[in-house]
């Protein structure tokens, strides 16, 4: 049986999980700051840490579970189970190898039904190269270099308001839904 839905890539951290806040989280604690994630205005955090910090701050990425003890985005759980009844899914996230087992046993715990333990989790740095119809992306390079492959989904973040109004940005999962909704009544 041929299936005729169209693709969506998701990406996981800022979409999925609420990487920064976790993120921005252990370091205040550790580094005794206030950093906020608002103050997070571009990719690069480690130009947002005390000095001291610098790019240490990418070891808590590498830290055993730090993935694990992330919430999922609120309504996401809810809007993905709708999204695979009428599109395929697939998270797709750049990673570390050294992260790849946290993130998947994330996904599996909190979203068992976008099966990533079946093939539906891809890690790759160069998310153009996996073509999909749809990417739902934060991260600018990522949202740039797939636009000429499909139509891309801009989660709105501080670190990525440099786009402007040049892709459609949307705020929450509720928003998602939405959208996906309007280009279902499209097709």
């Amino acid at each position: 049986m041929v299936n005729n839905k169209k693709s969506i890539a998701l990406d996981m951290d800022d979409v999925l999980n609420p990487l920064i806040p976790s993120w921005i989280l252990e370091y205040n604690r550790d580094y005794n700051d206030n950093l906020q994630p608002s103050d997070i205005t571009s990719w690069d955090v480690c130009n947002f840490v005390k000095p001291e910090c610098n790019e240490k701050i990418y070891n808590y990425l590498f830290k055993p579970k730090f993935f694990t003890y992330m919430k999922p985005q609120e309504d996401s759980i809810e809007v993905t189970k709708w999204l695979i009844e009428h599109f395929n899914v697939h998270v797709v996230t750049n990673s570390h190898y050294k992260t790849w087992q946290d993130k998947i046993e994330w996904v599996i715990k909190y979203y068992p039904h976008l099966q990533a333990d079946k093939g539906k989790f891809i890690c790759t740095s160069e998310k153009h190269m996996w073509r999909a119809d749809y990417l739902v992306d934060d991260n600018g390079v990522n949202i740039e270099s797939f636009a000429p492959y499909g139509k891309v989904i801009l989660y709105d973040k501080p670190h990525n308001q440099y786009l402007g109004d040049k892709y459609t940005r949307l705020h929450n999962w509720k928003e998602i839904k939405t959208y996906f909704e309007n280009e279902l009544l499209e097709q």
